[in-house]
């Protein structure tokens, strides 16, 4: 619930302790209950015909899921393609049509979500609200490695193997759950059933578990000045890795996370542009959101994740399907 009605731009008191977090912590109590009656009481669903990789995160929005599933997703078809049949499940978050269904090239992003049409550049996609029955789905269309994005919090979903995705540089913000803080179920649930772990952009910390460090990097350069904007969770991350890889940007300008983007505003996007003689620039998941029109006149900076131990996280995947024999 707290998860919809902040799904605007993060709220600066999830980043410390004071007078307005504590204020909100008597609805994070009722957060937490009805989590936990929910873990209580739900019934786990395992899957005999196919691998399941669950990847999520512990807080709201930004911790760097779906690069995680866009690395794993090429990196695992590299690897098994030849012996099994791969695909992604995703929510497709603010997307209209429910699922389960195959995203295709005719889809667009209004109908299946940003994330969902990114995936599905690296490998088949199913999008499902239930991502139980996206599983299932998956299945019946003969998939039996299935990497599921976003399902830290799929309560009902018993995964063969679950990765915990961390942003190395937020880690959990003032440590309260929402709407206090930016956690959706306390760090000690989600570390418990981690089988690894990927920080992402931080300080070297261990979390007790198996762990992988890993950064994003762009994967195009634009040298001009340049004015960036996102609607992502976290639009800050994606300007500091403008300079920290030496982009000239003069100005940022800051959107809700997965906004649609009207007419108007981009229009004034480019008219800021053309006054200060600058690039505009984008994510990428911010650019499959434009309408065609727009998308030839804005360019998006591509980035990758690099994870400094992949081959071995990777071998441990393998090793795993190996033992479960499917």
């Amino acid at each position: 619930m707290f998860g919809k009605i902040l799904k605007l731009k993060q709220p600066d008191l999830w980043n410390k302790i004071n007078i307005k977090s504590i204020s909100l912590l008597p609805f994070s109590f009722l957060y937490y209950l009805g989590f936990s009656l929910k873990r209580l009481f739900v019934s786990k669903t395992s899957f005999k015909k196919s691998f399941v990789v669950a990847i999520g995160n512990v807080t709201v929005g930004g911790g760097g899921k779906t690069p995680t599933a866009l690395w794993f997703s090429e990196e695992l078809n590299k690897e098994l393609n030849r012996k099994y049949k791969i695909c992604c499940v995703s929510k497709g978050y603010h997307g209209s049509l429910k699922g389960p269904l195959l995203v295709t090239k005719m889809h667009s992003e209004e109908e299946v979500g940003d994330e969902a049409l990114l995936l599905n550049e690296k490998l088949p996609t199913i999008i499902s609200k239930d991502k139980i029955e996206g599983i299932k789905f998956a299945e019946e269309q003969g998939f039996n490695i299935i990497i599921v994005d976003d399902a830290f919090q799929t309560l009902k979903l018993q995964a063969d193997f679950n990765i915990l995705v961390i942003d190395g540089e937020f880690l959990f913000g003032n440590g309260f759950l929402l709407p206090a803080g930016p956690l959706r179920e306390p760090v000690s649930s989600a570390l418990k059933k981690a089988n690894m772990i990927i920080n992402i952009g931080g300080k070297e910390k261990r979390f007790g578990k198996p762990q992988c460090n890993a950064y994003i990097q762009p994967k195009t350069f634009i040298y001009e000045k340049a004015i960036a904007f996102s609607g992502i969770a976290r639009p800050k991350k994606f300007f500091n890795l403008l300079k920290r890889s030496s982009f000239r940007i003069i100005k940022e300008i800051s959107f809700s996370d997965h906004h649609r983007y009207t007419i108007e505003e981009i229009e004034n996007l480019i008219l800021e542009a053309k006054r200060l003689n600058a690039k505009l620039i984008t994510t990428k998941k911010d650019w499959v959101r434009l309408n065609n029109e727009f998308k030839q006149k804005i360019e998006y900076i591509d980035t990758e994740l690099a994870i400094t131990n992949g081959d071995s996280l990777i071998s441990i995947i393998k090793q795993k399907i190996d033992e479960k024999g499917i």
